[in-house]
């Protein structure tokens, strides 16, 4: 990935290498209208913030811990700067880095070629001058010697997939983590990820969008002067969700319907409006929310008015764009004059 600038979601200013940045993780939200209406119909929250510096490659560093942080670390078993490469990694995979074998069943590392193949459902069905050969119903993998290997699919592979098999070719020919690719061609074939621990987080941090907004906007955007009473009131609303949700999980596995909304009928004024889509609420925060934790119910809270200024300014959620490397100062500044002095006018009418 090379060097390039990002755009604030908010503010529409250039985002800076070396400047202070909020990253929210979003999800692409099910049945996506054509057109936005809300804030969220394209893209809703995953988690909380993440506060850190901008690193000029579409990544954030020098990440501060926080009771987010270490809740998201304490769920996966990785670091938050690892959890961070997944969600701003364009193409993902949990085989990427050695250090993210937390999301895994096993260490890959630790197995040999065929001890992962047989280990994924592979079958040894006879053997060439180069090597064994493996099969599956999804088809067929020989090995060339060399820690190379060559894949020959059952049917015809499908146009979406040639450009990421060659990608994948590309890489085994070069000997690049051989294992790792072979794990890579498994998802290849069958677009499942293999030994990993949970699938459904899987699924939900592999597919996650980064966000950025300057430390300064969120800052002054998440302010409010009955911060105090919120936060005061968080946990007895809390309890209010985790009761009706109870209530609605039992009710509807009565009637054998799927449960999967863990903020179900929640006002605007409730802390987790704002993740009303997002099933990662009940998954990674559900526990700790049921504890005393100020520092996570202060970050809801900020989180809460965050979220609806950025309605009030007309901000969706939507991932980071590449814009302009360094962006354009000048031109900029002149946006926000004409953006000002427009506004000063509607204000002063409104005052008459």
């Amino acid at each position: 990935m090379g060097s390039f600038s990002v755009c604030c979601a908010m503010s529409k200013l250039t985002i800076h290498e070396g400047d202070k940045i909020k990253l929210i993780p979003l999800f692409p939200s099910k049945n996506a209208p054509s057109a936005s209406l809300l804030m969220d119909d394209r893209f809703h929250p995953l988690a909380l913030p993440v506060t850190g510096i901008y690193d000029d490659y579409g990544c954030i560093g020098e990440i501060e811990e926080d009771a987010n942080t270490k809740i998201l670390e304490k769920y996966f078993g990785i670091t938050i700067e690892n959890i961070m490469d997944i969600v701003t990694d364009e193409n993902p995979s949990p085989y990427t880095s050695v250090n993210k074998t937390g999301l895994l069943t096993v260490d890959y590392r630790t197995l040999s070629s065929h001890e992962l193949l047989k280990k994924l459902g592979y079958y040894e069905n006879g053997f060439i001058c180069t090597g064994s050969c493996f099969s599956t119903p999804y088809g067929e993998i020989k090995e060339l010697g060399g820690n190379k290997f060559e894949i020959f699919f059952s049917s015809p592979v499908p146009e979406s997939k040639k450009f990421y098999l060659q990608e994948i070719m590309e890489r085994l020919d070069i000997c690049y983590e051989t294992n790792q690719s072979l794990l890579d061609l498994h998802h290849l074939m069958t677009d499942e990820w293999a030994l990993l621990k949970n699938h459904k987080d899987a699924e939900l941090l592999l597919n996650s969008k980064p966000m950025f907004i300057l430390d300064a906007f969120y800052q002054e955007f998440s302010k409010s002067s009955e911060l105090k009473s919120i936060v005061a009131s968080a946990k007895i609303e809390i309890e209010r969700v985790f009761e009706l949700h109870n209530k609605m999980k039992e009710i509807m596995e009565k009637a054998g319907k799927e449960w999967y909304s863990p903020v179900y009928s929640l006002t605007q004024n409730n802390l987790l409006f704002p993740f009303k889509n997002s099933e990662a609420i009940e998954r990674w925060y559900w526990e700790p929310l049921q504890t005393e934790n100020p520092e996570l119910f202060e970050a809801l809270s900020k989180f809460a008015v965050f979220a609806g200024n950025m309605y009030r300014t007309n901000t969706e959620f939507a991932p980071a764009f590449q814009g302009t490397q360094y962006g354009e100062p000048e031109l900029e500044l002149k946006l926000h004059r004409l953006a000002s002095k427009i506004l000063r006018e509607r204000i002063k009418k409104q005052d008459h």
